[in-house]
């Protein structure tokens, strides 16, 4: 699962999200505007564990 974040904190929409192999994909309905995003991600492990981190991207 992931989360997208504006620079204001505000959530924006992910469809489509899925796992393939070591590869977590979403896609947006509309194009992001020029700005500061936050992905903020989580998976169960093989082992069963929950990792998560986050980071930011510049569009």
């Amino acid at each position: 699962m992931f989360t997208l974040l504006n620079s204001n904190g505000e959530s924006i929409s992910v469809a489509n999200i899925s796992v393939n192999g070591n590869v977590l994909s979403g896609s947006l309905t509309d194009p992001l505007e020029n700005g500061v995003y936050t992905v903020d991600w989580s998976v169960i492990g093989g082992d069963g564990h929950l990792i998560e981190d986050s980071f930011q991207v510049h569009s």
